[in-house]
């Protein structure tokens, strides 16, 4: 590997070094004020910590993941040029912004340094939609990573729009059911998406197995991104498709799994020296499990009728 392919140093340290220092603060948050976790979930308070959970956090991680994934596992070239740092600090503004925003409930803020976010976020993102087409890894990986970016596009896009409407009420429709839609098209079409990409690629490094190859590949994208744009639809509009487009998603889901499967029943020779425990392969493990409870949950909750019951299962 040649020095302008090797990967960057500090700007990934300054993303990790947000996501930790964000999960640190929701933990702090909450624990010195657990109300805001209890009860009602849609409130300021509530909604500020999930945000420094979801873009302090996972959407950080992700994008300091990429300038070290780019180059040592999709192939792709991430050179650090001034104009990530602005990004970067485009980002870290936006977030303490909206956290701010969000604590005090002055909503026209929130919304501004949202945008903020989104601005610092798409520069990273169109940075890698255009590595991407110089990337030689299997076309099938590239549809994942490039889904995740347009849908942190789109997701970014309605939670502007979403924050704007707290102030100028413009939106048609119940904010719940605008809120939930945008909820769904990041956590599944960005973070979900995007690890997705990445593990077809990292997952046979760390087990280590075979690089899984075939239809299947193409059937986890095409089916969780046609099953998150049909549940964006009906959860904005409350249709009845929720549950099928819900059922798609799942569908999606279950084949990458199957995917994953496969790579543990097709292993690879481990180098020389290597590890007895991989512990990259058991919190890879631990996430798989939580992924197989989080989808029979929420298909727990498209079926059942609102009550206290719901609402449990929707906490967890």
């Amino acid at each position: 590997m040649n020095g302008a392919d090797r990967p960057a140093r500090v700007v990934p340290l300054l993303y990790f070094g947000t996501a930790y220092v964000s999960l640190a603060l929701a933990c702090v948050l909450a624990a010195i004020w657990p109300r805001a976790v209890a009860g009602f979930f849609y409130h300021s308070w509530m909604v500020a910590i999930v945000h420094l959970i979801t873009l302090g956090w996972i959407t950080c991680s992700i994008l300091g993941a990429i300038y070290i994934v780019g180059p040592v596992a999709l192939r792709m070239p991430m050179p650090v040029r001034r104009g990530d740092y602005v990004a970067y600090g485009l980002v870290v503004t936006g977030i303490i912004g909206m956290v701010a925003h969000f604590w005090i409930e002055e909503f026209g803020g929130m919304a501004w340094s949202a945008a903020t976010v989104t601005a610092g976020a798409l520069h990273v993102v169109c940075r890698v939609l255009g590595g991407l087409r110089r990337s030689s890894v299997p076309a099938s990986v590239k549809l994942h990573i490039g889904l995740a970016c347009v849908n942190f596009v789109a997701a970014a896009s309605a939670g502007i729009l979403v924050g704007f409407d707290k102030v100028l009420h413009f939106l048609p429709g119940f904010v719940l059911s605008n809120v939930f839609a945008h909820a769904h098209l990041a956590a599944l079409g960005w973070a979900t998406m995007m690890v997705m990409g990445v593990a077809y690629r990292l997952l046979p490094m760390v087990l280590p197995s075979r690089m899984p190859t075939g239809r299947s590949l193409y059937a986890s994208a095409i089916l969780l991104e046609g099953g998150i744009l049909g549940l964006f639809v009906a959860l904005v509009c409350q249709s009845r498709w929720t549950l099928f487009f819900a059922v798609v998603v799942a569908s999606g889901l279950a084949t990458f799994i199957g995917s994953v499967v496969w790579m543990l029943r097709s292993p690879a020779l481990k180098p020389a020296g290597a590890p007895r425990v991989y512990f990259a392969a058991l919190h890879a493990a631990g996430a798989g499990v939580s992924l197989l409870v989080a989808i029979g949950l929420g298909l727990a909750l498209v079926v059942m009728p609102p009550s206290s019951s719901s609402r449990r299962v929707a906490a967890a």
